[in-house]
């Protein structure tokens, strides 16, 4: 969850040209979300490296499904389906059966069993309204599967949304514009959830009510082609913009908290404008050089990656197992997340999506050497009656200890005074 559109062709299916720049902010978003999680108080806006990742989504999605529409006059659901499964099932399923076999011999929180098979349905976001959780709870009693709710909400839009988009084409006139229309009353539908949503857990995890941060980067695709470019005041204006939402983002990271209410009353649906403008920058100006930078680019090419292994690498790889603490425990978890990460792209997540066997698989040994032999040491250092602990049972010393926001959102089922992933 990559100039002007190629021809599409009827046995590959859509073809687009790739942005590095978008890789760029790819890498800016899964960087906000680890820092979120490792050292909360440095970045308390982190979270929202989820909802950029989701405009970045729905521009694709638009944009693959509008070269398809427009190069074969409908959407083949069944291809499009297949493409999205080889592209993130099988780094998921390694995820959870890892976490789960983890799970066996260290501590998780009593409702892991039914966490981790709604994450493998991908229901996750439901399964935490359904129980009442606040995304606080990830920092009270840590699962190492909670992060997995911005998933289940991607996956859901791209199997609603292309059966509306084929329902709509279907119907004759320009497939822009209908697509614009669709996406654009997604957006003012997902608003209207969100401001009538009283529910705090809703609000935040609710497909309903977070599909206009996807649907801001469809309605983006239907006026900019990825690899279009803008010459003269347009292009400087764009460029200025892209750099006054970069220098915005920065700010919000540092300075939103989870509890602000303006998020709930509309500030979601806003902030997908903003990351709106963030990709029309990476796909339209030279700001796409400057994300585009190599080792930033590379990042964000395995940010799938990342954002699987970064949150159970967090909970498990904590202070008490490694014996070390501040910016070096957080150096440790980041070095482990990268090599677990680049493991699963080269060995797993590419030569499934390509259909092909690695052809060099030693270049990953070293990232498989460090991945595997951290968490082999995990293990071998839980505590005794950790080990034998069945899946959903709390550790016998209590839950995992974890760093808590200085600031958190209200209980569940209440909205915050003033009055939402990845």
């Amino acid at each position: 969850m990559h100039a002007p559109v190629p021809s599409v062709t009827v046995a590959s299916g859509p073809r687009l040209s790739h942005l590095a720049g978008l890789d760029g902010l790819r890498a800016l978003a899964i960087a906000a979300v680890f820092v979120y999680h490792a050292a909360p108080a440095a970045a308390p806006g982190g979270f929202l490296g989820v909802s950029l990742f989701f405009t970045v989504s729905g521009y694709l999605i638009g944009s693959l499904l509008l070269a398809e529409v427009e190069g074969t006059g409908r959407v083949d659901l069944g291809r499009f389906w297949a493409r999205r499964g080889r592209r993130l099932l099988p780094a998921l399923l390694l995820t959870l059966a890892a976490v789960t076999l983890l799970a066996t011999r260290l501590p998780v929180p009593s409702g892991f069993r039914g966490e981790a098979l709604a994450a493998l349905g991908y229901v996750a976001n439901w399964h935490a309204v359904w129980a009442g959780l606040d995304y606080a709870d990830l920092f009270a009693t840590p699962s190492p599967v909670a992060h997995l709710w911005s998933l289940a909400i991607e996956e859901q839009f791209y199997l609603v949304f292309p059966v509306l988009v084929a329902a709509v084409v279907a119907r004759g006139g320009s497939p822009r514009s209908r697509l614009a229309a669709l996406a654009a009353a997604g957006c003012a539908a997902s608003l209207a959830a969100q401001l009538f949503t009283d529910d705090r857990a809703l609000g935040y995890y609710g497909t309903h009510v977070r599909a206009a941060e996807l649907c801001a980067g469809v309605l983006l695709a239907t006026s900019c082609r990825p690899g279009t470019r803008v010459g003269g005041r347009w292009r400087a204006a764009v460029t200025l913009a892209g750099a006054a939402g970069l220098a915005a983002t920065t700010a919000l990271v540092l300075a939103v908290d989870l509890g602000d209410g303006w998020l709930y009353q509309g500030g979601f649906t806003a902030l997908g404008g903003l990351w709106a403008v963030l990709v029309l920058a990476c796909a339209a100006s030279p700001l796409s050089v400057v994300l585009g930078w190599g080792p930033l680019a590379a990042v964000g090419r395995v940010s799938y990656g990342l954002y699987l292994a970064h949150w159970p690498v967090i909970v498990w790889l904590d202070e008490q197992r490694t014996g070390v603490d501040g910016f070096e425990l957080f150096l440790l978890q980041a070095f482990v997340t990268a090599g677990v990460a680049a493991l699963s792209y080269h060995l797993l997540e590419q030569p499934v999506r390509e259909r092909r066997i690695p052809r060099r698989p030693a270049q990953a040994l070293p990232a498989l050497g460090v991945a595997f032999g951290v968490a082999f040491a995990v293990v071998a250092a839980a505590p005794a009656a950790t080990r034998h602990n069945p899946l959903a049972i709390e550790a016998a010393s209590g839950p995992v200890a974890f760093p808590v926001p200085t600031s958190l959102p209200l209980a569940p089922g209440t909205l915050p005074p003033a009055a939402p992933d990845a």
